[in-house]
């Protein structure tokens, strides 16, 4: 709960080998978010190279480039190959990442719809992220010039 990854990360080499956040999911994974660069040969997830079956992603997003190839067909945003449950509150810049959907889905898993990817003017603004908590007692905040969430309270103190 409330992790995110910021730095590059490049890496070759079979699925679950990397992911922006986790190279394998196997639990969940909630008000999580990654911003960096995230590229290998056969295509990576901002968030999660390998969702499992019992993985569950839900209250993220992505924003960093998650690929260094342009098929959107090799990769998703959000995760690499997708089993397991990505929730319908999970966002990804479509501007800033490659491809066109949260995940590759295969092996039956779930995730949100296309309408998901925003641009980085919906990314600002807490009004895209349908039943997000922003405000003084939420979990999640927007900063002055920010181009997306931040977390509410520790995030933006410093604390």
């Amino acid at each position: 709960m409330q992790s995110y990854a910021t730095g590059p990360i490049n890496f070759g080499g079979s699925h679950a080998s990397g992911g922006g956040l986790v190279a394998r999911n196997t639990g969940v994974i909630q008000q999580s978010y990654g911003i960096g660069r995230v590229g290998s040969l056969i295509g990576a997830g901002a968030l999660v190279e390998y969702n499992a079956s019992t993985g569950i992603i839900e209250g993220s997003f992505a924003v960093g480039w998650s690929s260094d190839r342009p098929t959107p067909d090799t990769s998703g945003a959000i995760a690499t190959l997708n089993s397991g449950t990505i929730r319908n509150d999970v966002y990804w810049n479509k501007e800033t990442t490659n491809p066109s959907n949260a995940a590759y889905v295969g092996g039956g898993g779930t995730a949100p719809p296309a309408t998901n990817r925003l641009t980085t003017a919906q990314m600002s603004n807490p009004a895209s992220f349908v039943s997000w908590s922003f405000g003084p007692s939420g979990v999640w905040a927007t900063a002055a010039g920010a181009a997306c969430p931040v977390y509410g309270g520790w995030q933006l103190t410093g604390r």
